[in-house]
C-alpha cells in the first residue's frame, strides 16, 4: 500500500505530454502554449493618441491655464483609423481620437476637458509636457520581440494578444480523451430513471461528475458508460478506450466478489503499478497501463472517485497538457471545530473555508460518508489530516486543498 505523495509519483513518472497540435484561437483558451510567438509587427504601429483632445506642440502651450489660456488655430480632425492630412505647424492644433495617429510635429495631447471644444479656433487651458497622452510605437511590444514564451498557459487575455500578432491558429499541446468507464449491475444512465424511482437501480452518478472534471481541467471526456459485473463486459468496454490518452474505470478495484476490473486489465495484458494507498477516502485504488495507455481505477463511492480524480487524475492531465502547475496549492486554517480522524490512513474531510488567506478558518461541510455527495457539493476544500494525526482541536491549524477551479495550482503536491 503507497502513501498519497508515492502514488501521485508513481502516476505522474507515467504520463508524458501529448503531441503539439494547432488549435483555432477562438478554442485554445486552458491549454499550453507549445512554441513561441514573435511580433511581426510593432505594437502599437504608430505613435497614437491615449484619449480624445487636440494635438499640439508642448512649447506652444507651456504655461496656459483656465485664466489665461491659449488659442490655436485648429487646422484638420483626426479620427480613429485615420492618418492626419498634413503636419502640424506651430500655432496650430489637430482635434484628435484616441487611438489615430499623432501627426507629424505634434508632440502632446491636450485632453478635451482642457479645452472649449473649439472647432476654428481652440481655447487650452492646461499645459501640457511633450509626450503627454502619447502611446508611442512599439510601446507594447516591438516586431521580432517573443510576446508569448512557450509553455504558456492560455488565458482569456493572451486571446487578444495573439489576435493583435496575427495569429488565427495557435500550436498547443493536444488536450487528452480520458475515457470514463463504470461498472455495476446495479447502475443505470439517466434514460433509465424509471427503474430508479421504482427502486430497482441506482444512477451512476460517477459518470456524470467523471465527465465534469475532466472538462473543467481542459481535457475531453469520452463517456463509455457502463459495464456489467463480469470481465467479458468490462474486457469490451476497455477495448473501446484503447484509442484514448488516459483511461479511468469506477469501482471494481477493491476486494468484492464482482470486483473486476483489475482482472480484466490482466486479460487484456495491461500492467499493474499499484493497487490501495494509505488514503481515505478512495483507498482500494489502482493505476496502472492498459493498451499502453495510464490506467486509473478509482473507487465506486462517489466522494472517493472525484478525492481520487482530483489528486491524480487531474494532475496527469494537466502534465498531458504540458502545465507545469499541476497540483491544487495548499491552504492553511484554523478548524472551528474539534476535528477527530482514526489512523492510519491521511484523510481528505470536505470542508469549507471562510476568511482571507492570512486569517482562514475551515469548519466541516457535513457527514464525511463516502457515499454522501452533498457534503462535497457544498464543500470548497478537502481537509487534509495526516495518518499520524488522529485529533485537531478547534483553533488547530489545518492544510487544506482548495478545490473549485485552478485560480491557485502549485508544482509541488504538497504532502
Amino acid at each position: 500500500m503507497q502513501t498519497v505523495a508515492e502514488a501521485s509519483r508513481s502516476v505522474l513518472a507515467n504520463i508524458r505530454r501529448l503531441e503539439v497540435v494547432e488549435v483555432d484561437l477562438a478554442a485554445c483558451v486552458g491549454q499550453v502554449l507549445a512554441r513561441g510567438i514573435a511580433a511581426r509587427t510593432s505594437m502599437p504601429p504608430w505613435d497614437n493618441s491615449s484619449m480624445d483632445g487636440y494635438a499640439v506642440r508642448s512649447t506652444d502651450v507651456t504655461g496656459a491655464t483656465s485664466g489665461t489660456p491659449v488659442r490655436l488655430k485648429v487646422t484638420g480632425d483626426i479620427p480613429a483609423g485615420a492618418f492626419a492630412p498634413h503636419a502640424l505647424a506651430s500655432g496650430e492644433a489637430m482635434q484628435i481620437m484616441t487611438g489615430a495617429p499623432i501627426p507629424d510635429g505634434a508632440d502632446c495631447v491636450v485632453r478635451l476637458e482642457d479645452t472649449d471644444r473649439g472647432m476654428t479656433t481652440v481655447s487650452i487651458t492646461a499645459a501640457a509636457a511633450a509626450g503627454k497622452n502619447i502611446r508611442y510605437a512599439g510601446e507594447d511590444f516591438k516586431k521580432g520581440d517573443v510576446v508569448l514564451h512557450a509553455d504558456t498557459p492560455i488565458h482569456p487575455p493572451h486571446i487578444g494578444v495573439l489576435a493583435s500578432l496575427g495569429v488565427s491558429s495557435v500550436p498547443v499541446f493536444r488536450a487528452p480523451r480520458v475515457a470514463i468507464i463504470s461498472s455495476g449491475d446495479e447502475l443505470t444512465d439517466l434514460s433509465g430513471y424509471d427503474e430508479v424511482t421504482a427502486g430497482k437501480k441506482i444512477v451512476s452518478s460517477n459518470n456524470y461528475t467523471l465527465a465534469a472534471l475532466i472538462r473543467e481541467a481542459g481535457a475531453i471526456p469520452i463517456d463509455l458508460g457502463i459495464a456489467s459485473d463480469s470481465i467479458e463486459s468490462l474486457r469490451e468496454k476497455l477495448e473501446q478506450a484503447k484509442d484514448c490518452d488516459l483511461i479511468i474505470t469506477s469501482a471494481g478495484v477493491s476486494v468484492g466478489e464482482k470486483d473486476f476490473t483489475r482482472e480484466a486489465v490482466d486479460q487484456l495484458g495491461g500492467k499493474h503499478i499499484f493497487w490501495k494507498v494509505r488514503m481515505r477516502p478512495g483507498a482500494p485504488l489502482a493505476f496502472g497501463t492498459v493498451h499502453g495507455k495510464p490506467w486509473l481505477g478509482v473507487s465506486g463511492n462517489p466522494v472517493s472517485a472525484m478525492v481520487s480524480f482530483i489528486l491524480f487524475a487531474k494532475p496527469a492531465i494537466r502534465k498531458m497538457m504540458g502545465h507545469s502547475l499541476l497540483f491544487h496549492a495548499m491552504r492553511t486554517a484554523r478548524a472551528e471545530e474539534l476535528i477527530e480522524t482514526p489512523a492510519p490512513l491521511t484523510h481528505f474531510l470536505r470542508g469549507i473555508v471562510a476568511g482571507g488567506t492570512s486569517e482562514s478558518t475551515v469548519r466541516l461541510s457535513g457527514s464525511q460518508s463516502s457515499g454522501v455527495m452533498t457534503a462535497l457539493a457544498r464543500a470548497n476544500a478537502l481537509i487534509v489530516v495526516p495518518g499520524d494525526v488522529q485529533r485537531i482541536p478547534a483553533g488547530g491549524t489545518v492544510q487544506c486543498i482548495p478545490i473549485n477551479g485552478d485560480s491557485m495550482m502549485s508544482e509541488t503536491f504538497g504532502l
